[in-house]
């Protein structure tokens, strides 16, 4: 793996959409540019964080926000808190203003809307991190 490969937690409860974020960067994947996880709940990733850190395990986390338990929102939350050098960009089914508003005065850093555009995700991943 190169070292400075960006490394991606993508948190989604549904199954679906961890399938074909694996298939949308498996190029990148096998080429090294990326090291991605898959997340099935916010519970998840934050305990697999709590485990590893220091040093961040993230270049950048990618959150759904509604989930069950700890809904996307949660997980910003407790990432800008804890681990204030991770990155965090929210993703939601719900393209609404109040979302998009919460999401960046939590602290992320971009809002995708689904259905997602991947190649815009990829060439935002990629320029800021």
């Amino acid at each position: 793996m190169n070292q400075n490969s960006l490394s991606i937690a993508f948190v989604d409860d549904e199954k679906d959409m961890l399938t074909l974020i694996k298939a949308y960067f498996a190029s990148e994947i096998r080429s090294g540019l990326i090291k991605l996880a898959c997340f099935q709940s916010g519970t998840e990733l934050i305990n697999y964080i709590d485990q590893r850190y220091p040093p961040p395990p993230f270049s950048v986390i990618v959150s759904d926000i509604n989930m069950p338990g700890l809904d996307g929102f949660d997980v910003l939350k407790r990432v800008k808190h804890d681990y204030p050098g991770m990155d965090v960009v929210m993703v939601s089914g719900y393209d609404r203003k109040d979302y998009v508003e919460k999401a960046y005065n939590l602290g992320a850093k971009n809002f995708f809307a689904k259905p997602l555009d991947i190649q815009k995700m990829k060439e935002y991943l990629f320029a800021k991190h």
